[in-house]
């Protein structure tokens, strides 16, 4: 895996990118550096640690969670944060039984920022139709109602949602066009 994060140098007074592994800086919690391969150690703005995902840009880039990146839909350009879903759960085959290691997909509801959250809150309340935009290694894409996110602990009795769950929530496809809207009536939030 590898690692960025923004670290500003001060012998060019700017910022750049520096590569390598994230680190806990000294006395803290927060990840707030990052250890290059050189044995470098920078320090870095946490809110910028990005993980490497396995997809490139169309100049040949390696794309970075928490990049900003753009989709057309229905000719209009539309733009998301990368994201990853995680394995939440693993099990085992118990020795002496007959079956596999199975990966349970989720996503938590840790992955909006409290930003986000307050945001997605303070247009609903506004009467805004409000979705959160899943998709697990950008080949399936869900629109999860925002009110089901907001109550994931209420409704599921955990802060995660399992793949198989979200179903339901999923945008319909042809081709490469995903069909956001499909579904929805005017005034009316549903999945």
């Amino acid at each position: 895996m590898k690692y960025r994060g923004l670290t500003y140098d001060k012998s060019t007074d700017s910022y750049k990118w520096v590569y390598g592994l994230p680190s806990y800086g000294f006395e803290t919690e927060e990840i707030a550096e990052i250890g290059t391969p050189q044995g470098d150690f920078y320090d870095i703005d946490p809110a910028t640690l990005g993980e490497e995902t396995d997809y490139r840009d169309r100049h040949g880039k390696p794309i970075y969670t928490g990049d900003i990146t753009t989709l057309k839909v229905n000719g209009e350009v539309r733009e998301f944060v990368v994201d990853r879903a995680t394995v939440d759960r693993e099990y085992n085959a118990l020795p002496g039984f007959k079956g596999e290691t199975v990966k349970v997909e989720s996503i938590t509801y840790n992955r909006m920022t409290e930003a986000q959250m307050n945001a997605m809150e303070a247009y609903h309340e506004m009467g805004a139709e409000c979705f959160v935009l899943v998709s697990f290694s950008f080949c399936d894409f869900y629109r999860i109602p925002w009110t089901e996110w907001n109550d994931m602990l209420m409704l599921y009795g955990r802060k995660y949602m399992k793949r198989c769950e979200l179903e339901k929530y999923r945008i319909k496809e042809k081709g490469n066009i995903l069909y956001f809207l499909d579904g929805l009536e005017a005034g009316a939030e549903n999945g």
